[in-house]
């Protein structure tokens, strides 16, 4: 499964299980991926794509198969800022080990 990073456009609170709220995201090129958080528009995000048969260990480390093909949320990246925050820290990384 590979990963990638997706910008999202908005969420929607879509059902509810015993674990709690479903959100329903949606990225800016119309992919959609569901998260137990709800995400604002402009939020990076990390997800793994899946494919349809894939098999996987869940939470619980039992063996699961992919019934469809989509994306699992993985994390938040953050905004813009935090991004460039990112870039500035590795930046300040490097220069520190020419120090």
């Amino acid at each position: 499964m590979s990963s990638l990073n997706v910008i999202v456009m908005g969420s929607k609170h879509a059902t509810s299980d015993e674990k709690g709220p479903l959100y329903l995201c949606t990225t800016t090129d119309f992919q959609t991926f569901w998260s137990r958080e709800s995400i604002r528009c402009g939020v990076v995000a990390s997800v793994t794509k899946r494919t349809q048969g894939e098999k996987y260990l869940d939470r619980d480390n039992k063996e699961q198969v992919v019934k469809k093909n989509g994306l699992n949320f993985d994390f938040i990246v953050g905004t813009a800022n935090d991004i460039a925050n990112l870039a500035a820290a590795k930046a300040a990384l490097a220069s520190l080990a020419t120090i």
